[in-house]
């Protein structure tokens, strides 16, 4: 979640540079999720913003004395020492908000806001190295060339943002929840029964249940489906599940699952009868050449009905098997 929120601020923050303009006050705080799109990070408060170009679009000349203008904990080390700062000054403050982020502290976390020169010399003191050990390579990367920008340099986005993508794992799939969004689809399930309905403009995506492919074990071949009590889910979630070990290559299918005491799930393997562009995007080593696919039968009714199926490939010939978590 850190670094898709680095792409997104570099991306704003290219966008206010580009029309001449600093933020001079990047820190967490400043950084909001949408209301209506949980997918969307704006960069807000530019109470502290200050035309650093002319007319023109040429960067002003720097002034020799500079009042302090931003958070203490998230400035560069030239405000600290009141010298003008330019667009890079704003991507310091980006790399130490993400690094706070992720960490959840910084090296001068517990220095007073006020105590201006400990925290410059703390932030001398630290080598870069040191400042991203737990952050992912890229963003050491990220970091070096931030460090080295002069107050007129322009900084290079388009290769800030692709270092911002390369802290991502293999095949992320860009899909995925962000972490606020677990936590909004729960207050979704609260909220349904309300007098007053939710926003109908706002997007909540919920969120998956993932169960491990390789706990799932097929028992045997063509008998009836066995239905799964989920007892470890209390909440209104998605579920997913595929027989690849290399998940992020299948396209997860999504289904419900609702309180406890109203469903039971019921899975099925489906083996395919001829090749899709589906199952050739799957990892080869499918076990056994099945799929997995689900369905939701209300608790108690022993039979599964067409209609209660959320969602299944026809392309598929159905072969149910019974299966049982480990």
């Amino acid at each position: 979640t850190v670094y898709r929120v680095a792409e997104q601020m570099l991306r704003a923050l290219k966008d206010v540079h580009d029309m001449g303009y600093l933020h001079r006050d990047v820190k967490p705080e400043n950084m909001c999720i949408g209301v209506r799109d949980l997918t969307r990070i704006y960069l807000i408060d530019f109470g502290m913003a200050r035309q650093f170009t002319t007319n023109s679009g040429r960067v002003r000349k720097p002034r020799n004395i500079v009042g302090f203008r931003g958070t203490p904990r998230y400035v560069a080390k030239q405000v600290h020492l009141q010298e003008e700062q330019g667009p890079g000054g704003d991507l310091v403050s980006l790399i130490y908000s993400l690094i706070e982020l992720h960490t959840g502290t910084l090296p001068w976390t517990k220095i007073a806001a006020t105590e201006h020169e400990e925290l410059k010399k703390k932030k001398e003191s630290i080598t870069l190295e040191k400042l991203c050990e737990k952050m992912a390579k890229p963003l050491l990367d990220m970091a070096t060339s931030i460090w080295n920008l002069d107050y007129d340099d322009f900084p290079d986005y388009e290769y800030l943002i692709e270092k911002a993508k390369q802290c991502l794992w293999p095949g992320f799939d860009p899909n995925e929840l962000f972490d606020w969004e677990y936590r909004e689809a729960e207050k979704l399930v609260h909220e349904r029964n309300m007098k007053n309905p939710q926003d109908p403009c706002r997007t909540v995506r919920i969120p998956p249940l993932i169960v491990d492919p390789t706990k799932v074990h097929i028992q045997n071949k063509n008998v009836p489906v066995t239905n799964l009590l989920i007892n470890n889910v209390d909440l209104k979630y998605a579920f997913r599940i595929n027989t690849s070990h290399a998940d992020y290559h299948c396209k997860p299918h999504y289904g419900f699952i609702g309180p406890r005491e109203q469903v039971k799930l019921v899975i099925t393997a489906q083996k395919s009868t001829s090749a899709s562009r589906h199952d050739s995007t799957c990892d080869s080593t499918v076990a056994e050449g099945f799929h997995i696919y689900y369905c939701i039968v209300p608790s108690g009714k022993e039979h599964l009905d067409p209609r209660d199926v959320v969602r299944k490939d026809p392309r598929k010939a159905k072969v149910n098997l019974p299966l049982t978590m480990a």
